[in-house]
């Protein structure tokens, strides 16, 4: 009839409204207002008003934003790795090498020389200082990152601990909305969409630092997975992450990896001892990749041993020298 009409136009026009009012609205879902015929009245009727989302989409998106937010990560520790090398300024090793050979062609060819030979010790001297700053410079980003077991509260305060704490707290709040979704009785779609929508931010911003498998239950709450180990599953949250010092009774190993990522549960009870090889992408994947010692990746570990093999064959080189 006339009346049920103008009622569907209404809400048609209602739903268009709200689309442009939040079009840039981090999270929003388009709408849409979903008819049926109704055989009994002769017209059509409102079954619902639905999100234009499609969960293998979402989950395409969400395995690409981890591997964005990974490399993004990687970029920005990578630059802070370039700026304490400091190559581009006039206090690099490099400049303080170029100072160094420059002063061992003047000694070469002037051996009797004091001048020289003071410059050419002031210069191996300098070399070396910058070298020094260089290794400790990385050595405390690497404990910035992942924390040192020989320093304590360094694991803690970490970076890789931090994360692992928003981490947390974004996955407890997803707990929280799935059980907003599972008891809710509310006939208002527009309602609805709204908490999904919160739901949907929420799968978004936890696949930015971990790579998750994601599954809809036909209640509308999410299972969310590291792996196949669940950590929501419908209404309770499995498992929350712990970063602890790596104490394993090898040093080599202590210093390769000196923490670990583990999976608890809400007692507190260690399901997972050492979770790093499961968080290979996101955010936090790369954190523990370039604080690690993965010889096939970026990593501070590698470009300390570059640097002590150089210092060390710096040393030998200047040490035979001084036997002629």
């Amino acid at each position: 009839n006339a009346q049920q009409s103008m009622v569907i136009n209404q809400t048609a026009l209602n739903i268009i409204n709200t689309n442009i009012s939040n079009m840039n609205t981090p999270g929003y879902s388009k709408q849409r207002i979903e008819l049926s015929e109704n055989p009994y009245v002769g017209s059509v009727q409102i079954d619902k008003i639905s999100r234009y989302s499609d969960l293998y989409l979402s989950n395409y998106y969400r395995n690409e934003n981890t591997t964005l937010s990974y490399y993004n990560e990687a970029a920005v520790l990578a630059s802070y790795i370039q700026d304490m090398a400091n190559e581009l300024s006039n206090s690099s090793i490099t400049t303080a090498l170029q100072d160094f050979y420059s002063k061992v062609q003047t000694l070469s060819t002037n051996p009797t020389s004091a001048v020289a030979r003071s410059e050419f010790v002031e210069t191996a001297i300098a070399l070396c200082a910058q070298l020094n700053q260089s290794s400790q410079q990385l050595s405390d980003l690497r404990t910035s990152l992942v924390g040192d077991p020989n320093i304590v509260g360094s694991v803690n305060s970490s970076k890789l601990a931090i994360s692992c704490e928003e981490l947390n707290t974004k996955l407890k709040m997803l707990a929280d909305i799935n059980k907003t979704i599972a008891v809710s009785i509310s006939s208002d779609s527009t309602v609805k969409n709204s908490i999904f929508d919160q739901r949907d931010m929420l799968l978004d911003e936890i696949s930015s630092y971990i790579p998750v498998n994601i599954e809809e239950n036909p209640n509308g709450t999410v299972n969310v997975s590291l792996g196949n180990i669940f950590l929501i599953k419908g209404t309770e949250q499995k498992l929350s992450f712990n970063v602890v010092a790596n104490s394993s009774a090898n040093p080599d190993e202590v210093y390769k990896t000196p923490s670990l990522v583990q999976l608890v549960d809400k007692d507190g009870n260690t399901v997972v001892q050492n979770a790093n090889n499961l968080i290979n992408s996101g955010s936090i994947g790369a954190i523990i990749d370039v604080g690690g010692a993965d010889s096939t990746k970026l990593t501070i570990f590698s470009v300390l041993e570059s640097l002590d093999t150089f210092a060390a064959a710096f040393a030998e080189t200047v040490n035979a020298i001084q036997l002629y």
